[in-house]
């Protein structure tokens, strides 16, 4: 059976990979994973790729910068995913808290993320 929820290693190798690389790129790469653009419609991808952001959001300034850019260009499916899948709703939720934490007060999508805090 495949493993849904990363091992921990796992998560740190892939931060590590993506590190050196623009975090504009790797937010676009975290937005392709959750969106449905790819014609999968499997919900263990998009959850995979949930717990990696949360990872990214614990990882300091440069993690926390990509986890605002997905946020910012993913936010819809954020919410989605926080509202609509089950099996991807805490993590979703975790990801948002991350983010809205890690926001000024004053930032944009601060507000529109609080909406989901509601479920």
């Amino acid at each position: 059976a495949l493993r849904v929820e990363p091992r921990g290693a796992d998560l740190e190798a892939l931060f590590e990979a993506c590190q050196p690389l623009p975090a504009s790129v790797v937010s676009k790469a975290f937005c392709q994973q959750l969106s449905w653009s790819n014609g999968g419609a499997e919900w263990q991808p998009r959850l995979r790729a949930l717990f990696a952001l949360e990872h990214f959001a614990r990882q300091g300034a440069w993690g926390r910068d990509v986890v605002c850019r997905a946020l910012k260009k993913a936010s819809d499916l954020l919410q989605h995913l926080a509202k609509e899948v089950p099996q991807c709703r805490e993590k979703a939720v975790s990801v948002l808290r991350h983010a809205d934490g890690a926001a000024e007060a004053s930032s944009p999508h601060a507000t529109a993320m609080s909406e989901v805090y509601t479920l």
